[in-house]
């Protein structure tokens, strides 16, 4: 597999429209216009090639000198969830207690990542505490906003988060709608293991509408999770 750099308009730009448009746009019903392409010129367009095809891609805007941030990022559904990247992670006992204003603590000291197991899934020992996140992701709009419920018996004994409240505005982009955000679940099982699959249902989301639009959404104030995809508390050097 090769990295490059894709030049707008190209022959290879086209194939990067397209694979986004088949993993992003068209389940959502969207398609690109000539306008919203037209604005990716100035973007830094990187593609994965093995030969000539291409088997992923992403976007990346200039934020301001030297810092970049990914706007978008599409991948064959074949190879999604390969490679050595963890799925979760399960926490350490017995470690010191996490100082809440650092911002470098180091990931091994106090998890253990957990790697892909296939279709054999992660066998979760009871009353261990784990981190995941889910494989959709999720768009809140400014005139709602949502809870996930932390435990569903019909879904197992555990329980799958510890907070639990989504914003309004998490993951929302009103120049983006195929961005989106993961909820990142902080699992624990009781009494019994719990075998975990790869797109298993194991909660519900309730959704209330405002009685108005808030005056700052989700990410609009430097919100540390805005657009995340797997990850552990920003006190965690990742």
């Amino acid at each position: 597999m090769a990295l490059k750099i894709i030049d707008h308009g190209t022959h290879e730009y086209q194939q990067m429209v397209k694979l986004r448009d088949d993993m992003l746009r068209r389940p959502l019903g969207l398609t690109f216009t000539a306008d919203e392409l037209e604005e990716e010129k100035d973007n830094m367009l990187i593609g994965a090639f093995e030969d000539e095809s291409l088997l992923g891609c992403c976007m990346l805007v200039e934020e301001k000198p030297g810092v970049v941030r990914l706007r978008q990022m599409a991948v064959l559904n074949d190879l999604q969830g390969k490679g050595n990247a963890p799925v979760g992670y399960l926490a350490r006992r017995h470690q010191p207690p996490v100082d809440l204003a650092r911002r470098d603590l180091a990931v091994d000291r106090y998890w253990i990542p957990l790697q892909p197991q296939g279709e054999e899934g992660q066998v979760l020992e009871p009353e261990q505490f784990y981190i995941f996140s889910t494989r959709e992701r999720l768009r809140i709009p400014p005139d709602v906003c949502a809870e996930l419920v932390a435990f569903d018996a019909t879904k197992g004994e555990l329980r799958t988060h510890y907070a639990g409240f989504i914003d309004s505005g998490f993951g929302w982009s009103a120049s983006d709608p195929t961005q989106g955000a993961r909820l990142v679940l902080e699992i624990r099982t009781h009494d019994v293991p719990f075998l975990l699959e790869h797109g298993q249902p194991l909660f519900r989301i309730e959704f209330m509408r405002n009685e108005a639009e808030p005056d700052i959404l989700y990410g609009g104030a430097g919100s540390s999770y805005q657009m995340q995809g797997l990850r552990l508390a920003k006190q965690f050097r990742m």
